[in-house]
């Protein structure tokens, strides 16, 4: 029987004393999408935090059938890398090294050929290779980190807010492309967004976070078409 890549049992995350998710399930197979939806406040972040370890959690977390470990160096050499909500660029770096620091962890010989397809995905980043990062767009500073992450060849992408603060023809095209890495490099991913209608139409399964629990679970088409659940959990 196989096993999902990403399974959290009955994960509980907590801030000092003050619990923010309660008892949260969720699973994620090789290469699927899965989207998390949810009010601000929702405990979205905290859910992609408590997979890096970056909060104090109390549940199961496996990933690839196994504990997904206690630090988030370890997590990372697994195979899960993250793009946080504010981009986290390098900004007195320019835009080849911030990439190349993506793959610190990599000790095969196909770093080149991996920078060479992330500039064949994200042109603007070929034009400003050079370029340091604190100078580029909202939108090439998100497709930045998004080439970063992907460096260490990950498994699993966790991608929170990728849509925060951009233009929408600049989301649309974010979202194509992380549709087509998703098919061409066979990475699934969880994204937390609020864009939800967008977000659902890239993904096969979604899950809607109310007060730091599972408030509805489905297929990506069946949240997208249900009425009720548009109305009281997605804003559209």
């Amino acid at each position: 029987m196989t096993h999902p890549l990403l399974e959290l049992r009955a994960v509980h995350a907590f801030y000092g004393d003050v619990e923010c998710l309660h008892g949260v399930d969720l699973t994620v197979a090789d290469g699927e999408v899965v989207v998390v939806l949810g009010a601000n406040g929702a405990g979205k972040t905290t859910l992609l935090r408590s997979i890096c370890q970056l909060v104090r959690t109390k549940g199961q977390i496996l990933f690839d059938g196994a504990p997904i470990g206690a630090n988030t160096y370890d997590i990372v050499r697994r195979g899960v890398s993250m793009v946080p909500q504010g981009r986290g660029t390098l900004v007195d770096l320019t835009v080849e090294d911030n990439i190349r620091a993506g793959g610190y962890i990599r000790r095969d010989k196909d770093v080149e050929s991996d920078l060479g397809y992330w500039y064949e995905v994200f042109p603007p980043l070929a034009q400003r290779r050079s370029t340091l990062a604190g100078s580029l767009s909202g939108g090439e500073q998100q497709m930045l980190a998004i080439a970063r992450a992907l460096m260490s060849k990950p498994k699993l992408l966790l991608l929170d807010e990728p849509s925060l603060g951009l233009a929408p023809i600049v989301v649309r095209q974010l979202f194509d492309v992380l549709a087509r890495v998703c098919a061409e490099r066979a990475v699934a991913m969880v994204v937390v967004e609020q864009n939800a209608a967008l977000a659902l139409g890239m993904a096969q399964r979604g899950y809607v976070l109310e007060a730091g629990a599972i408030a509805v679970t489905g297929e990506a088409n069946t949240l997208r078409d249900d009425e009720n659940v548009r109305r009281a959990y997605l804003g559209y």
